[in-house]
């Protein structure tokens, strides 16, 4: 185990993930709770995926907490509305990481406090 038990949250980086290794390994990187945005699920599926790579992903996600929300508080012109809600839940929920390979996010992370990789 590399980390203790965290709540983390994670972006679209689930897409490159995918990618280049098994999803799973997530878990054992990151034991404890993983949620991830509607919102970020609904980008995935409305993106070009390869099927296989659609369907790993989709196993992904359903053995997550993925969460509708809506809520933002982050007055940005460059944060997406994606990324305003994602560190909006974050903060208010009180999650400890963010998993994400977006530079913009992961500074506004940082600065609210919460790990970023």
């Amino acid at each position: 185990m590399l980390f203790r038990s965290y709540k983390a949250l994670i972006d679209s980086t689930v897409n490159s993930l995918s990618k280049i290794c098994s999803l799973d390994i997530l878990f054992l990187l990151f034991p404890g709770e993983i949620t991830t945005i509607k919102k970020v699920k609904d980008e995935i599926e409305k993106g070009f995926i390869p099927v296989d790579e659609l369907i790993e992903i989709n196993k992904f996600l359903n053995k997550i907490e993925v969460v509708d929300t809506n809520k933002t508080f982050i007055s940005s012109s460059t944060l997406s509305r994606t990324d305003n809600e994602l560190i909006t839940y974050a903060v208010n929920n009180n999650f400890d990481l963010m998993i994400t390979d977006d530079n913009l996010l992961r500074r506004v992370s940082q600065h609210e406090k919460i790990k970023t990789i």
